[in-house]
């Protein structure tokens, strides 16, 4: 596993895994962050990315102008996958 920060929108935690054939993208629950796909990710074989998400992990909170809500989150992540 990989983890480091990136920037799509706001500072973001990203857990990455190697493996072959079509990526997965894998969101954390309520309190968790994308290391917690740990255990899983090796299991797949397939490349995993886990970001966390606001507030969680070491990402950072939502200023102003980039609120909680969901469009806002998609679209970060559609930045981070891009």
């Amino acid at each position: 596993m990989r983890y480091g920060v990136v920037r799509a929108g706001l500072p973001t935690g990203v857990a990455r895994w190697e493996g072959r054939g079509t990526a997965v993208l894998a969101l954390h629950g309520f309190s968790g962050c994308g290391a917690d796909w740990d255990g899983v990710a090796r299991r797949l074989g397939r490349p995993v990315v886990a970001p966390d998400l606001l507030v969680h992990g070491r990402s950072v909170g939502p200023a102003r102008d980039a609120p909680y809500a969901l469009g806002p989150t998609l679209g970060r992540l559609v930045a981070l996958l891009d």
